[in-house]
């Protein structure tokens, strides 16, 4: 397995603000079971959701030099199957994401 680069700290935490979004992000649960599905440590769970997705992160990337285990987190979380129920969710994760990073379309 081809490892992917480290992201930044800033790209962490906007990543993690957006899918932790209090009003629309993911449950509490939901981040407990795409962390533990993805094998990354659960570091905080009695942290703030945003939070809580940060440290994970963060302590993951520290520890293994790698963001595969993230990508892969990001990419279950915003997976429109997931989200047919509610497919506002989906498109709050992608716009959301797109107006953090300065990208406008």
């Amino acid at each position: 397995m081809k490892h992917t680069a480290p992201l930044s700290s800033q790209s962490l935490e906007r990543i993690a603000q957006t899918l932790g979004n209090t009003e629309k992000g993911l449950s509490g649960r939901e981040i407990g079971h795409m962390l533990a599905q993805c094998s990354i440590k659960d570091t905080d769970p009695n942290q703030t959701k945003w939070i809580r997705i940060y440290n994970a992160f963060a302590h993951h990337q520290n520890e293994k030099g790698y963001s595969n285990h993230i990508i892969a987190f990001i990419n279950k979380s915003i997976d429109p199957i997931l989200h047919t129920s509610n497919p506002d969710l989906f498109f709050f994760f992608i716009v959301h994401q797109q107006q953090r990073q300065g990208c406008h379309s």
